[in-house]
């Protein structure tokens, strides 16, 4: 224990506050004081100050009974010694604290807490003043606020481990980060005032609702591939628009099922690669950034508020649905909106897509030889019975006679052939639109030349290009259900639809600032004061965890001074709520009326007949006052 003496100020907020007391001589008209004092010192101390940087209730463990967390502690007695005590809190011994009353998970507060450089100071003085501060504090108590803020006092709360697994499938990895955070409270016997600080407040959390933006838009890219892949090909749906026009022409021009070369094919280019762009942006706005491919969000709740954290009126607090919601909202509309800038972009591509068409076709059609019957005059010999023997002997001569032989003659017939190239190039819209489309065709039937024109096939091709990529049922409508169904609705649902979505943090999350309270004379201010599931006891619905049903707290920068008394009244101070002269703002300076000797309701001649008596005791009361009065000041 050492004595510091300084004078202590209670500033307005957003000011410097300076560290120090301000000694309160308060002279008295009885000659015997030393009385009094001895009574004052006898009984209870006139002034008590406390400051604790962590305390309320983790998992089923109250962090005020852990030896490790305490914090600085000083109390004096009537016109005793000034008492100060530093108390420094090692980040480190959270490490060694051990959380969890059984009925949920153990784990060590090092898990769920971290801490910077904090410290706690405690002053009291035996005229009846004290002072505690805490967080980002100097040597000597100050501490600093606004542009004159000091290092230290920061601290994380990982308060996914306080939710459990209730919103784990919208929210992971939700963190509180806190700068700079200290808490100040000064009485001086009659009247306390409280103070804090605070650089920042984020608030951030990982949501799969918006997380993988590039995978879930390539995979809704793939509804407009496989819509393209029905077009193009030798057996997509150009090609098939071709050849009814050319049947009709004549069914001797038919590409299918012959040797025909036919190519057709729509270039759109990459349209992951186009899109991508769009994907890879960090977004957001004032207050709240948000990327889409991790699905990290962060919440400046200083801009959000639109106030000076330093500046805000007790009890105010910075997470609920009409701060969460806005920015929920500003996070899907912009997953929507980029959405639609996604389907513009693949509209775009897809109108000055080319469109190209080649067919080639030649056949060889065979002709029947030409058959001739041709005939010739002959000379044959044969023999015949010579006329003056036929009496007698039959004798054989021959004879020369002249024959007619006919005879077929088979002459080959070159073949015909049938033949058509065409080509057909023009941009999507183009073909929509019916104008600058390229065509041109030759084509003969079995040798002879045919008039072509594709004007028909441009019309199929069209029709084709409107109903596959544009229409009601089309490559575009197949994107953006694939868009609502993996990007727009999971975020709207993560985001602000569903029981356990981001927006039911408000429900069950609660983070105050400038937290004021009076209780049986002890003025406290608590700078940051974080509840998961206020409120809430029993049955938590949602797989919620909380330690016994109740509500978890931690109290960040808490200091606390009284109950404080003016040494040799009589009554000491009964403190209530500090006015606010109509600025919720303002915490006001006067806690109370101090309840002075004239209130009390005892007479001047009975408290001169009490001390009258007290001097009857004689050598033996003024012995104890003497041992018990040095023994206070020695404490």
């Amino acid at each position: 224990m050492f004595t510091h003496s300084h004078r202590w100020t209670a500033a307005p907020r957003g000011h410097r506050v300076a560290a120090g007391l301000t000694a309160v001589a308060l002279a008295t008209g009885f000659a015997l004081a030393g009385a009094t004092t001895a009574q004052a010192a006898d009984t209870a101390p006139v002034a008590t100050a406390d400051a604790q940087f962590l305390s309320g209730t983790l998992l089923g463990t109250a962090l005020a009974n852990v030896a490790s967390l305490e914090g600085a502690h000083a109390e004096a007695h009537a016109n005793g010694a000034t008492m100060t005590e530093k108390d420094p809190l090692e980040a480190k011994a959270l490490d060694t604290v051990t959380v969890g009353d059984g009925s949920s998970q153990q784990t060590n507060a090092g898990g769920v807490m971290q801490v910077g450089a904090v410290g706690q100071y405690a002053t009291a003085a035996g005229n009846g003043t004290s002072a505690a501060e805490t967080g980002a504090v100097q040597n000597d108590g100050g501490i600093g606020i606004g542009q004159d803020q000091m290092e230290g006092g920061n601290a994380t709360l990982d308060l996914s481990t306080l939710l459990g697994d209730g919103f784990a499938s919208n929210i992971a990895d939700l963190k509180l980060a806190i700068e700079a955070v200290a808490a100040q409270a000064v009485s001086d016997s009659k009247n306390a005032t409280g103070d804090y600080s605070l650089a920042g407040a984020d608030l951030t959390f990982t949501s799969p609702a918006i997380s993988r933006l590039t995978e879930k838009v390539n995979t809704a890219l793939d509804a407009v591939t496989n819509r393209l892949s029905a077009l193009d090909g030798s057996d997509g749906l150009l090609v098939s628009d071709l050849n009814k026009a050319l049947i009709k022409l004549n069914p001797a021009l038919n590409l299918l099922g012959g040797n025909a070369h036919i190519t057709a094919s729509i270039n759109t280019g990459d349209l992951r690669q186009l899109v991508q762009n769009l994907l890879t942006t960090q977004y957001g706005s004032d207050g709240v950034t948000f990327d889409l491919e991790t699905g990290v969000v962060r919440l400046n709740l200083e801009k959000l508020l639109g106030e000076n954290l330093n500046d805000l009126a007790p009890g105010t607090e910075l997470v609920d649905a009409s701060i969460l919601n806005p920015v929920l909202n500003s996070v899907t509309t912009k997953v929507s909106g980029i959405a639609d800038q996604v389907v513009g972009a693949v509209k775009d591509a897809l109108n000055d897509a080319t469109v190209t068409v080649h067919a080639d076709l030649s056949e060889n059609v065979a002709q029947a030889p030409l058959v001739q019957n041709v005939c010739k005059l002959v000379d044959t010999v044969i023999q015949v019975p010579a006329p003056q023997l036929l009496q007698s002997v039959t004798k054989l001569v021959d004879q020369t006679v002249t024959q007619n032989v006919c005879s077929e003659v088979s002459t080959a017939v070159p073949a015909l052939t049938t033949s058509v190239t065409a080509d057909i190039t023009g941009t999507v819209n183009e073909f929509l639109t019916g104008a600058g489309v390229h065509a041109g065709a030759t084509a003969q039937v079995l040798g002879v030349t045919v008039p072509v024109t594709l004007d028909a096939a441009i019309g199929n091709i069209a029709s084709s290009l409107n109903g596959q990529l544009f229409d009601s049922d089309s490559a575009v409508t197949d994107l953006v259900n694939a868009l609502d169904a993996g990007l727009v609705d999971p975020a709207v649902q993560g985001l602000t639809g569903g029981s356990n979505s981001v927006a039911k943090l408000a429900d069950v999350l609660s983070i105050k600032v400038n937290n004021q309270d009076v209780s049986n004379g002890t003025f406290t201010e608590t700078a940051v004061e974080v509840r998961v599931l206020p409120g809430l006891t029993g049955g938590l619905g949602m797989g919620l965890r909380a330690a016994s049903g109740s509500a978890a707290q931690i109290n960040l920068a808490r200091a606390s001074v009284g109950p404080n008394v003016v040494p040799g009244e009589v009554g000491g101070v009964e403190t209530t709520p500090p006015p606010t002269d109509g600025n919720p703002g303002d915490p006001g300076t006067t806690l109370s009326n101090i309840a002075r000797l004239a209130t009390t309701g005892v007479g001047i001649a009975a408290l001169v007949a009490a001390v009258l008596a007290l001097l009857a005791a004689g050598a033996y009361l003024v012995r104890e006052s003497y041992r018990r009065n040095h023994s206070a000041m020695a404490r």
